[in-house]
């Protein structure tokens, strides 16, 4: 591909497509190409005067629909389309809408902005003149109809066919009454109709109830998630309109990484463009300050999505997310404590959507169900858990084990004898102990954790409440203790020094700190540790 000016990281968006230029949405827009070609193909046959059919694209948040409803408009802004067609982009978000007269004004202001692009400064003179006049409307019906009797004959003067271009369809339902739903449909089944477009991020119960207003009134489009092709496709892409040599480079040698990133993903394109620009940068020391970043920016995305779910489905995913690895029915149905006909059905359209992937359940008969996007479990399980510590060594060393694969032990060869500064630091290399392959990385970058957590807890001794306890770790510390007194007796100082430190850290008493400092004094004269150590025990038990 020949460009003449590379784009930059910040020109790809992530939240409002409607703002890029032409040339940028023409450029970027790579992934849904096949029904973006469907869609504009079944518009474009329509005759003049036909009655229309009309469309509704369902998917989640960020797999694509307002930019497919920007592209639409940019393609029918163009040759050969724009002779006969008017695309009206609406914003995405219509707040001002709470009744039919007020959608036909709305639609009088984008038909104004796209004439307005057009230097058909009379026509928007016209249209702002009658807005006016219809605001001073008392009656919402008579200004419903005045509205669109309006609407229609500008549409007669300009001899173009309007495509009305709705995302967030449900809220447009959610504000028009019963009354006024029946009265669109219509209106919009009329011979030479105005064509709709819409898009929502769940499906409305007008378009598939019998007996509502707009039953089996759309053609439904459904945009899965992207396979790992097409992820391939949209980071190749994106590397080369942005040249960026790093991410070439990993598409060629790191394919293995990349099936790992459509794994986290769940083959979501919002969240895969997030993971390429997080790619871009590379993964420095602070990986974990970098992961809350991105779990940071991520976060109005995955909480909306998952607002939208119903309370049956969200206590589902709630199940599914916190216990991380698959989860079969008869698991799902004590956790949730469903039945299985409330159950089944839900799952069924949870896997449909995207939101679960199915597996053989190994150990049980039938099928297991996990997360499909394994980033936005490790989100759920960082804002979802109480024990906050705990579960986000857990959330690291499961990114850190995905991403890096069989490089996580350099990283953590790296890290050792490098200071921490945060607690974040020491949480990382915590996770990249856990996830080292090599026994002795692990033995030391964890014994430098739990030295530098004791050098942390003395001027702050809420960093061991951080860390939260339960029986298993009581259970854990006893053993401990009994390794360090068999290494004690065996002259292994350094050995009895870690599990002394691991004691600790899971259980922050007097006497331990005071064998620490006895340690440090009369075995390894570092008398500097071993009076941190004693004023450390003295501080928890004064009296001692």
């Amino acid at each position: 591909m020949e460009l003449n000016q590379y784009l930059k990281l910040s020109q790809i968006g992530l939240y409002n497509p409607q703002r890029l230029s032409d040339e940028v949405m023409r450029l970027l827009f790579v992934v849904r190409k096949n029904i973006l070609d469907f869609i504009i193909q079944k518009i474009s046959d329509e005759p003049s005067g036909s009655i229309p059919n009309h469309h509704l694209v369902i998917a989640q948040r960020g797999m694509g629909k307002t930019t497919l409803l920007k592209r639409i408009e940019v393609e029918f802004r163009s040759e050969p389309y724009k002779a006969h067609f008017v695309p009206l982009l609406f914003p995405e978000e219509q707040y001002n809408l709470s009744n039919l007269a007020e959608l036909w004004l709305n639609s009088l202001d984008v038909l104004a902005d796209t004439l307005e692009v057009e230097k058909q400064h009379e026509i928007v003179a016209k249209i702002d003149k009658k807005v006016k006049e219809l605001s001073r409307i008392k009656d919402d019906v008579l200004m419903a109809d005045d509205a669109y009797r309006f609407f229609k004959e500008i549409i007669q003067a300009i001899k173009r066919r309007p495509v009305l271009l709705i995302d967030n369809m449900s809220l447009v339902f959610d504000r028009l009454s019963k009354d006024e739903q029946f009265k669109l449909r219509a209106l919009l089944m009329e011979n030479g109709a105005p064509i709709v477009l819409g898009a929502s991020a769940v499906e409305i119960e007008d378009t598939f109830n019998y007996g509502a207003p707009f039953y089996d009134a759309f053609q439904m489009h459904y945009l899965k998630k992207l396979s790992f092709e097409e992820l391939i496709g949209l980071l190749q892409h994106l590397a080369e309109v942005t040249d960026t040599a790093v991410v070439k480079r990993a598409i060629q040698n790191e394919k293995a990484r990349i099936r790992t990133i459509h794994q986290l993903t769940g083959g979501n394109p919002r969240t895969s463009v997030m993971l390429f620009k997080m790619m871009v940068k590379g993964f420095a020391e602070n990986i974990s300050d970098d992961l809350e970043g991105l779990l940071d920016e991520i976060t109005p995305l995955y909480k909306a999505r998952f607002e939208e779910l119903s309370p049956q489905m969200q206590k589902i995913v709630d199940a599914v997310a916190l216990h991380w690895d698959p989860m079969n029915l008869e698991a799902l149905r004590n956790e949730t404590r469903f039945e299985n006909n409330q159950l089944s059905p839900q799952i069924k359209r949870l896997v449909e959507v995207g939101w679960l992937q199915k597996l053989n359940a190994y150990q049980a008969k039938g099928h297991a169900y996990e997360i499909s996007e394994r980033f936005f479990n490790i989100w759920f399980l960082m804002r979802r858990s109480t024990r906050r510590q705990k579960t986000q060594l857990l959330c690291l060393s499961k990114f850190l084990e995905a991403f890096y694969g069989e490089k996580v032990s350099e990283f953590a060869e790296i890290r050792i004898g490098k200071s921490a500064t945060s607690l974040n630091h020491i949480t990382l290399d915590l996770a990249l102990a856990e996830c080292a392959k090599d026994e002795n990385t692990s033995h030391q970058l964890r014994l430098q954790s739990y030295q530098q957590l004791s050098a942390l807890s003395l001027e702050n001794p809420q960093i061991w409440k951080d860390f939260d306890k339960n029986d298993a770790d009581k259970v854990q510390a006893v053993e401990f203790f009994n390794q360090y007194k068999i290494a004690e007796e065996k002259g292994d100082y350094k050995k009895a020094e870690e599990y002394l430190l691991q004691y600790s850290y899971i259980s922050p008493i007097a006497p331990i700190f005071y064998l620490l400092g006895y340690l440090y004094q009369y075995n390894f004269k570092n008398y500097e540790k071993a009076e941190e150590c004693y004023l450390k025990a003295i501080s928890i038990d004064e009296n001692n």
